[in-house]
């Protein structure tokens, strides 16, 4: 993890810490900068230096006179292509940004606990009724808390036909054997196997004695299934065994004709 700060080059990864880019490690694996704010105008400025423009002092925020001419632009990619890519690696800087970005929408503060409240509300008024109790955007957070059935409701709404903006959301979810933290060595959640490869569609959380798996799965028969796994206090060293034990419910529904 690295602080959440307002500015950050590929989300504070130290790439030049002697793990080369193209090293058989996971990109949300890699070692993160605790300055990551500062790094990123060290960067830009060698960036400028490249190019013969010499920067001195520190950096300080300015104001470009009116009618100044701009002289570059950059646009985010589109607000699906980030949920994807934080869903599929089950990326915590990702997340964290996106609540403080709903937080902003909302007028209430872009911090840890603004975004927390903008993300209840904003479920609220989806009709999500349930416990739910957050701290934090990311879900690193101890005191985060919330049901298996509330994740059931949010896995159905993302998937419902009358809710199109939230389609994202499903297909962004790691596929079983394929892509992410569902993928081949994507985490500590094993393979599903042949049942449920292909056919589950789902996002890993696991903290050290806490793991949890949520999504939909295709069954033998055609019925899709929403469904939200849990495991908590689990014992030293549990973690794996957690992990298997929810691959094998989700792999078991897969695997079922429901009707």
């Amino acid at each position: 993890m690295t602080p959440i700060e307002s500015l950050e080059v590929d989300q504070g990864r130290l790439t030049t810490s002697g793990v080369p880019q193209d090293a058989d490690v996971p990109g949300n694996h890699r070692p993160r900068t605790f300055t990551p704010a500062a790094d990123a105008a060290q960067a830009f400025a060698a960036f400028l230096a490249g190019q013969g423009i010499t920067v001195r002092g520190p950096a300080a925020p300015q104001v470009a006179p009116r009618g100044s001419a701009m002289i570059a632009a950059v646009s985010s990619p589109p607000l699906a292509q980030i949920v994807t890519q934080m869903l599929t690696e089950s990326n915590n800087v990702i997340a964290e940004n996106l609540a403080r970005q709903v937080a902003i929408a909302t007028g209430r503060p872009a911090s840890f606990s603004g975004g927390a409240a903008a993300e209840t509300a904003v479920l609220r008024g989806l009709g999500v009724r349930g416990g739910i109790g957050l701290a934090d955007g990311s879900g690193l957070s101890p005191q985060d808390q919330i049901t298996p059935d509330v994740l059931v409701q949010l896995i159905r709404l993302d998937a419902a036909p009358g809710q199109p903006a939230l389609r994202p959301v499903i297909t962004g979810l790691p596929v079983a054997g394929f892509s992410g933290t569902l993928g081949p060595g994507g985490s500590v959640f094993p393979d599903l196997g042949q049942a449920g490869r292909g056919v589950v569609r789902a996002k890993t959380g696991n903290l050290l004695t806490v793991v949890s798996l949520a999504g939909i799965a295709q069954a033998r028969d055609g019925q899709l299934l929403a469904f939200a796994f849990m495991a908590d206090q689990l014992p030293a060293g549990g973690l794996n065994a957690g992990a298997a034990g929810l691959t094998g419910l989700a792999t078991d529904l897969a695997a079922c004709g429901c009707r």
